[in-house]
């Protein structure tokens, strides 16, 4: 596990310093506006949300569908900033009509690490670049799954029965600011 990534849940989960996420949560961050520029310059949409208590800031850059005849790709790039840890990460998704006959789903769609699109590979580049020169650090996709041994999940959460590093760093999974 990654230095940074484990002195915070040290702090936050093993020595209890809840005040510590308490004030965390209630970041914000000037770089948001220069994201909100990128966004309009390269995508149809962006949904930011940011609520106070939160200890994670999330964007979702909605880029213009391709269509060719009967087919449509959906694409948009899930950004999430950990204001517990100062880390983010991209994960990018895309989705299609299904349109074969014997489909058992209306959509085939996926997700991931990697950008499907030369355009979301740019987008992927410059919000990179922007919250790295804000001190900002990249945790990779394939980090969050890691499960978090020494910590338990509270009884009956809906979070489910193991602590991982995206439910330590990106959500609320104590009820702290409760």
């Amino acid at each position: 596990m990654n230095g940074k990534i484990q002195k915070c849940i040290e702090q936050i989960y093993v020595n209890k310093d809840f005040n510590y996420f308490k004030r965390s949560c209630k970041k914000e961050y000037k770089f948001i506006e220069e994201l909100q520029l990128l966004a309009n310059t390269v995508c149809s949409k962006l949904y930011l949300e940011s609520v106070i208590h939160s200890p994670t800031v999330d964007m979702r850059f909605v880029f213009e569908d391709y269509e060719q005849d009967i087919y449509c790709v959906h694409y948009q790039t899930i950004l999430k900033i950990s204001k517990l840890a100062d880390m983010f990460y991209l994960q990018h998704e895309f989705c299609v009509e299904n349109k074969d006959p014997n489909r058992m789903t209306p959509v085939l769609d996926g997700f991931g690490g990697e950008p499907y699109t030369k355009t979301q590979y740019k987008v992927e580049e410059q919000i990179t670049r922007i919250l790295e020169n804000n001190k900002m650090e990249k945790i990779e996709f394939n980090e969050l799954d890691e499960v978090v041994g020494s910590l338990e999940m509270l009884p009956n959460s809906i979070l489910g029965k193991q602590m991982t590093v995206e439910l330590a760093l990106f959500h609320d999974a104590y009820g702290i600011n409760d």
